[in-house]
C-alpha cells in the first residue's frame, strides 16, 4: 500500500493506494491518532 499523508494544523488527511493504484483508503484523523491509526495498518 502507498499511503499518503496531508498535514494541517489540526487534522490529517490520509489516502491510500493499492499495486494496481486504486484507492483503498481515505481518511481524516486527529493528529494525536495519526501514529496509532498507521500502525494499524498492514505492512506496505
Amino acid at each position: 500500500m502507498i499511503l499518503g499523508i496531508d498535514l494541517g494544523k489540526n487534522s490529517c488527511n490520509l489516502v491510500g493506494f493499492d499495486e494496481g493504484g486504486t484507492m483503498v483508503l481515505r481518511r481524516r484523523v486527529w493528529r494525536e491518532n495519526l501514529i496509532a491509526f498507521t500502525a494499524k495498518l498492514p505492512p506496505a
